[in-house]
């Protein structure tokens, strides 16, 4: 979670499981910076005797624990708990302290499917892909067919964790069924460029000629497409290559060779590594 800065209360031997977010909590400073950093997950369920009792058993922040009892007891709001519990900490801003009660407060209307969607978009944004899969399906298949947006906005972020495992084959199809349930031009997008990943350039541009409404979109993809290159060759990475590739075509010393394929593979490496541990549940 990033380096935290004990300033208040004892660090606690027994720590805190915070299951909005799958971690476990050992100080107050950390429990603030899982509610500024989720506060659009964040629900009736925190607003608990347990986390309270904690605060006051293995944090000794029995004054900050008082307060939260009251609160329980007045069946306070969540934006009220969570705003106490940041403001005692005086870890952040009055500024980040505001915009984040404010977001709870926004957030408590959500339906509970809402707050579960919102459960796996913070999975997709750790790239805990496999698990965000999971829930969105699991969602999906307890949705009600008439909530036709949310079906969409969900086959819409499968497609994009799809795109993200380079899976582009079942990111094309979650796309499709996101543009065929609301015609979002953004869907559309999407499942084009992932079918441009997919298919060889032939098949690809037989597939727009055959689809002529598809040609303004697929023109927007290609502008998407040369700026990711134009992004791509601006990088460290591709000018390193591009001189060791110099050197290697034009017959440079063989220590050339050797350099290339060892960067070649070292880049390999280390995207391997990334999808590893995105993967992992």
């Amino acid at each position: 979670m990033g380096t935290i800065i004990l300033s208040t209360g004892n660090y606690a031997k027994t720590p805190y499981f915070f299951e909005k977010t799958y971690v476990n909590l050992f100080s107050l400073e950390e429990l603030c910076y899982v509610l500024v950093e989720n506060a659009e997950m964040l629900d009736q369920d925190i607003v608990s005797d347990k986390l309270v009792r904690w605060l006051d058993e293995q944090c000794a922040l029995t004054e900050l624990a008082d307060n939260l009892y009251a609160l329980i007891k007045e069946k306070a709001s969540v934006s009220a708990f969570v705003g106490t519990i940041l403001e005692y900490a005086g870890l952040y801003s009055p500024e980040t302290v505001s915009h984040t009660v404010s977001l709870v407060s926004e957030n408590a209307g959500l339906s509970p499917y809402e707050k579960q969607k919102a459960r796996a978009d913070h999975m997709f944004r750790n790239k805990r892909y496999i698990l965000a899969l999971e829930h969105y399906s699991s969602l999906l298949a307890r949705l009600p067919e008439e909530d036709s947006e949310l079906r969409a906005r969900l086959h819409h972020n499968m497609g994009v964790v799809h795109a993200r495992l380079f899976m582009f084959g079942h990111a094309q199809e979650e796309f499709m069924k996101a543009y065929r349930i609301n015609g979002n031009s953004d869907s559309l997008e999407h499942f084009l460029a992932a079918k441009r990943m997919c298919d060889n350039d032939r098949d690809y541009v037989d597939y727009i000629a055959r689809n002529p409404s598809l040609h303004e979109t697929s023109l927007i993809v290609e502008r998407m497409a040369e700026a990711a290159s134009a992004q791509f060759d601006a990088t460290q990475e591709n000018r390193m290559l591009f001189t060791l590739r110099v050197c290697k075509e034009e017959g440079a010393a063989s220590a050339a060779d050797v350099q290339y394929y060892d960067e070649i593979e070292n880049l390999t490496d280390m995207l391997k590594d990334d999808y590893r541990e995105s993967v992992l549940g």
